[in-house]
C-alpha cells in the first residue's frame, strides 16, 4: 500500500481489536467481577465483545484496562490473562501466526499484519546476528493502561510461542518501558528471572537458533486462506510517521541504511514527503534517528560479548569515534563508563 495517499492533516484514530477486551472480561470474570462491572469497566455490552470485526479507541483500551484494575488491585492480572488467552484465540492475526510453519515465519507475518489488530502501537523486527528482536513501540510508560497492555502483548507473545512450539520457549531479552509493578512473582515464572523494566523500550529477543524450529500447529491451508483474507481487509497503519520511521530504523540499522532516503523508500513515499509528514507531528527525522540509536547503543553496551566498536558498527555507524561523540551528546558520558553502570538486578522481589 502506498501510504503517501492517506490525507495529510488530522491524525486517523488508533484503533484495537475488540479481542483483547474479550480476554480482559474473560479473566476478570474467573475472578469474581460481575457482568454488570465490567460491561461499565468496557464501555460495552457483553455480546458485543463477541464482535470480533469491531475496533476499539485507544483511550477506550486503556480505560476499561484501568478500570478493571482498580476493582481487582491486581498486578498480576495482565500477564494471568494472557496465559489463559492462548487457549481461547480469536484474533486472526493470532491464527495465522500459528499455522505458520516456523517461528521465524510466525513473527514476519505477525509484523507484517499488526494493523489488522492494532494501529494503537507498532510492532517491529529488528535483526541481530544472533537473535530477532520484536520491538512494542507506542505504548508509554507513565499510564496504567499502556502498561497492562504491554504486559498483556508480550505475555500472549510467550504463550503463544510455547503452545506451538510445544516445548519450553527459550528468549533472550525481555524488557518493558515501565518500572516494575508492586509484584512480579508471575512475571518471573512467564518471562524468566531475567525479565527487566525500567528499559529503554519494550521488547522481547528471540535467539536466532529458534527462529528455524518448526511449528507443531503448523497448518498450510489455513495460513494461506487467512493470508489471503488478512490482506483483502488489511488497514492502513495508523497516521503516525514517526512510529513507522522508528520500525523502519530499527530493521536497517545493523545495514547502516539509516538515510532519510533509505527510510522513505522502506515506507514507499518520497523523502520530502516524509520531510513533510515528521514536520507535520513536531519532530525531525534525525531527532527519531538519534532516539532509536540511543535506545538500542543502551541496550547493547549491557552485553559483555560486544565491544564498543561492535556496537558502532551495528547501529550505522562510520566510525567508533563518532559513535563516541554521539552517545557523549546523549548521556554526558561514554559508552564504557555507561556499560560499567549498567549493573543491578532485572526487577524487585
Amino acid at each position: 500500500m502506498d501510504i503517501s495517499r492517506q490525507p495529510a492533516g488530522r491524525p486517523a484514530p488508533r484503533t484495537h481489536t475488540v479481542a483483547t477486551l474479550y480476554h480482559v472480561y474473560q479473566e476478570a470474570r474467573r475472578s469474581g467481577l460481575s457482568e454488570r462491572e465490567l460491561e461499565a469497566a468496557m464501555g460495552l455490552p457483553s455480546e458485543s465483545l463477541r464482535d470480533f470485526d469491531l475496533r476499539v479507541g485507544a483511550e477506550q483500551l486503556f480505560g476499561a484496562w484501568e478500570r478493571v484494575m482498580r476493582r481487582l488491585r491486581d498486578p498480576a492480572f495482565p500477564v494471568r490473562a494472557a496465559r489463559r488467552a492462548v487457549a481461547d484465540l480469536r484474533s486472526p492475526v493470532a491464527l495465522l501466526a500459528t499455522s505458520s510453519r516456523t517461528v521465524r515465519e510466525a513473527l514476519e507475518r505477525t509484523v507484517e499484519y499488526g494493523t489488522a489488530f492494532t494501529t494503537v502501537y507498532a510492532l517491529s523486527l529488528q535483526p541481530w546476528p544472533d537473535a530477532v528482536a520484536v520491538v512494542f513501540d507506542g505504548l508509554g510508560a507513565g499510564r496504567l493502561g499502556e502498561r497492562c497492555e504491554a504486559e498483556f502483548a508480550l505475555a500472549d507473545f510467550v504463550a503463544v510461542g510455547r503452545a506451538t512450539l510445544g516445548r519450553a520457549l527459550r528468549l533472550g531479552r525481555v524488557a518493558f518501558a515501565h518500572p516494575a509493578p508492586p509484584s512480579v512473582a508471575l512475571h518471573r515464572r512467564h518471562f524468566g528471572r531475567g525479565v527487566r523494566f525500567g528499559a529503554p523500550r519494550t521488547e522481547l529477543t528471540v535467539p536466532a537458533a529458534v527462529l528455524s524450529l518448526p511449528l507443531r500447529t503448523t497448518r498450510p491451508g489455513l495460513a494461506a486462506f487467512l493470508q489471503s483474507t488478512l490482506e483483502r481487509t488489511r488497514r492502513p497503519a495508523a497516521a503516525s510517521y514517526s512510529l513507522r520511521v522508528r520500525a523502519a530504523l530499527l530493521e536497517r540499522l545493523a545495514d547502516g541504511e539509516v538515510t532519510i532516503e533509505h527510510v522513505a523508500r522502506r515506507l514507499h513515499v518520497s523523502a520530502q514527503t516524509l520531510h513533510r509528514r515528521l514536520g507535520e507531528e513536531g519532530i525531525a527525522f534525525r531527532e527519531l534517528l538519534d532516539e532509536t540509536r540511543h535506545s538500542v547503543a543502551v541496550d547493547l553496551l549491557e552485553r559483555p560479548d560486544l565491544s564498543t566498536a561492535a556496537v558502532a558498527e551495528r547501529l550505522g555507524f562510520a566510525s567508533t569515534r563518532s559513535f563516541h561523540r554521539a552517545f557523549a551528546r546523549w548521556t554526558g558520558t561514554s559508552p564504557r563508563a555507561s556499560a560499567a553502570r549498567a549493573t543491578g538486578p532485572a526487577a524487585p522481589p
